[in-house]
């Protein structure tokens, strides 16, 4: 149980780390806006795990495999 709010706080360190040591980190950089898109879409208290919700919604369809739940918690 992970929730957007902390993904986004953890990647915020790391980005940070990676600025003070000169250490570039794009992927990260795109990570996180990506967060804050999902953020913006299910809110700060949804479970990380709803980051793909993200990707099924762009292409109309359901990504996760038979018999996971329909509901990302």
């Amino acid at each position: 149980a992970f929730s957007m709010d902390l993904a986004l706080k953890d990647l915020g360190f790391a980005m940070g780390f990676g600025r003070e040591f000169g250490v570039p980190l794009d992927l990260a950089g795109m990570t996180n806006q990506t967060f804050v898109k999902g953020k913006a879409a299910y809110g700060g208290e949804a479970q990380s795990t709803q980051i793909v919700k993200l990707l099924e919604d762009a292409l109309g369809t359901d990504l996760r495999a038979e018999g996971f739940p329909a509901r990302l918690t």
